[in-house]
């Protein structure tokens, strides 16, 4: 839906969007997972916003802002924060590759603004910055998981 751009509103609205499927994950996925006493994974949680929505988005008042972040405070909070943060020129590379390169990716500004949020969120937690030296999508599941188990 987000994708359509007849269905695009602004950075705000569109934060919105995002903050009502991550609540809906939340309460039927991640928050279940968490009371099994099973280890949760999740791509794209609220720093995609802070990124795509705060950061690089235009025309956000600052208590559109603060309700979102509110928002994602009454959801699970990760332990840790692990960015997958390729070099400037790997990064080009990979989106002078991609087929479909939308409103939400592939911004010159986007590592950029990951680099920086990165940065200020190891000053308040675990963070985990990974710098893949290749493309990602020419690793293994394998060499995937031993990234994963030398984070620990």
């Amino acid at each position: 839906m987000l994708k359509n751009p007849a269905m695009r509103g602004g950075p705000f609205a569109t934060g919105l969007a995002f903050n009502a499927a991550r609540r809906e994950l939340a309460d039927t996925v991640i928050r279940p997972a968490i009371n099994r006493g099973d280890v949760v994974i999740c791509d794209r949680y609220f720093p995609s916003t802070e990124i795509f929505q705060i950061a690089m988005g235009v025309g956000m008042s600052v208590e559109e802002e603060a309700f979102l972040r509110v928002l994602h405070r009454s959801l699970p909070q990760p332990d840790l924060l692990i960015f997958v943060l390729p070099s400037k020129e790997l990064w080009m590379a990979r989106m002078s590759q991609a087929a479909d390169v939308d409103a939400f990716e592939g911004n010159a500004g986007e590592l950029d603004a990951y680099e920086s949020y990165a940065a200020k969120a190891a000053a308040r937690g675990p963070v985990v910055i990974l710098r893949p030296t290749h493309s990602m999508e020419s690793m293994t599941t394998d060499s995937i998981m031993g990234l994963i188990d030398q984070v620990g």
